[in-house]
């Protein structure tokens, strides 16, 4: 399985603009909210090169820490890719810590 993980650098002031995946990957964009050390959530939506909708979820994580939320969210939203027979996934979040962590292994 081939993940990709990275975070977009941001300026004061851009423009968002989803861009596609490389041909024969998926992207993975997810994002988590808490209410920090709380209950915690997690949705991501995964769409192919061409821009076309595969799958979206979300899922109730229960209580933890923001990075509790943000690893688990993720964990799931590759659990759903591979699923889904998705095995080159490039992952858009918004967390530096997790980029962070899945660099590493």
């Amino acid at each position: 399985m081939d993940i990709s993980v990275s975070i977009p650098k941001v300026k004061k002031v851009s423009v968002v603009k989803w861009s596609p995946p490389s041909q024969n990957w998926v992207n993975l964009n997810m994002n988590d909210s808490l209410g920090n050390h709380g209950p915690a959530g997690a949705g991501g939506v995964i769409r192919d090169a061409g821009g076309q909708m595969c799958a979206a979820y979300f899922v109730f994580l229960g209580q933890g820490s923001n990075n509790f939320a943000e690893l688990s969210g993720s964990m799931e939203g590759v659990r759903r890719c591979y699923h889904l027979g998705f095995y080159q996934v490039d992952i858009k979040t918004d967390s530096q810590i997790l980029v962070n962590w899945i660099k590493r292994g």
